[in-house]
């Protein structure tokens, strides 16, 4: 009997969105990047978060992100092409925090926002719909502000590669359409007009933390065996925040800015 190859799935809008729509009603909600990592990355963030300011969260899925921020008093808007999962995020916003949630944002909608988040959605785009869908988030922010980006660092795509039994087609678990690496999400933002303010590679895992307490024993060791390196990092120290390395650096967090031209 004559083999049948598996096929790659090619994605198209429709698909995805099908897709999202379908894990929206699973259990596989439960590893939402924003339930699990939310706090964490709200911390690394804290400096970019200001109660006078408008925020969206592009991509805003079950809505984790956007209900926190506004249990924290910020405004925040949402877009998700999943109708299903922005039908749960709405179900979620209580009548005493409706004047903080800012509404579900069209793609014709003419709000602007000062900051943007993009968490954990890069990576699913379509390759040729990824500078119309930049674009688009420019023309939703305000001059001067801010895109903060999170996305794997790196990643081998194919390694995250799952085979329908059904249908003979493999596809990644996750819908990852495209890798990055510090640079070429730098690049990408600079040919679209946006800035980096820092590109820290950072650890979301709980593992961060074991990985970060041996760092700093073997730096404590370092420094026993040679004294005079302490007195050298305090002269090289920079007031400007510097990019982090954290844990496993699994992850890349960007912080760029708008041009205002």
């Amino acid at each position: 009997m004559k083999k049948k190859f598996p096929k790659k799935m090619l994605w198209n809008n429709e698909l995805i969105e099908k897709f999202w729509n379908g894990q929206e009603q699973t259990r596989m909600k439960e590893l939402n990047f924003s339930l699990l990592a939310g706090s964490y990355f709200l911390e690394l963030i804290q400096g970019e978060l200001y109660k006078n300011k408008k925020y969206l969260d592009f991509g805003s899925g079950s809505g984790e992100l956007v209900l926190s921020l506004i249990t924290k008093g910020y405004k925040i808007g949402a877009y998700d092409t999943s109708i299903e999962r922005t039908k749960s995020l709405e179900k979620q916003i209580s009548v005493e925090n409706k004047e903080l949630f800012l509404g579900s944002i069209s793609d014709d909608d003419g709000k602007l926002f000062d900051t943007i988040f993009m968490n954990e959605v890069i990576e699913h785009i379509i390759p040729d719909q990824l500078d119309d869908t930049i674009n688009l988030i420019k023309s939703r922010l305000n001059p001067g502000g801010t895109l903060i980006i999170t996305t794997p660092n790196n990643e081998d795509i194919d390694l995250g590669i799952c085979y329908c039994p059904l249908c003979n087609h493999t596809f990644h678990r996750w819908q990852h359409l495209l890798s990055f690496s510090k640079k070429s999400l730098d690049d990408l933002m600079k040919k679209n007009g946006i800035f980096k303010k820092n590109i820290h590679l950072v650890d979301f895992s709980m593992n961060r933390i074991i990985i970060e307490e041996n760092k700093k024993l073997k730096k404590q060791i370092e420094q026993l065996k040679n004294p005079n390196m302490k007195i050298k990092e305090i002269k090289n120290r920079n007031t400007k925040t510097k990019d982090m390395c954290i844990g496993a650096e699994t992850h890349i967090l960007y912080i760029g800015q708008l041009s205002v031209s």
